[in-house]
């Protein structure tokens, strides 16, 4: 799934309780893509006992100005 910092970080934690009800109820290799992410995204998912960070994207060099959120945050569901 691909996220782009479509909504709040409450609706973010509603939607993630829905896909540890899905994963938990058959098992599977979920990967979450999170591009262009918020400091308040970016705390959110850290602190997410459920959520392991796998790696970080840099997306920087496709783009003339420099933005620090420009990267794509992948985690997996644990």
């Amino acid at each position: 799934m691909l996220f782009f910092n479509p909504f709040s970080v409450e609706i973010l934690q509603k939607v993630l309780a829905r896909i540890y009800e899905s994963y938990y109820e058959n098992p599977r290799e979920i990967l979450l893509m999170f591009y262009y992410p918020s400091e308040e995204y970016i705390s959110c998912l850290m602190t997410e006992e459920a959520l392991m960070f796998v790696d970080e994207i840099s997306t920087e060099d496709l783009f003339e100005v420099k933005n620090e959120r420009e990267r794509i945050l992948i985690f997996s569901v644990e």
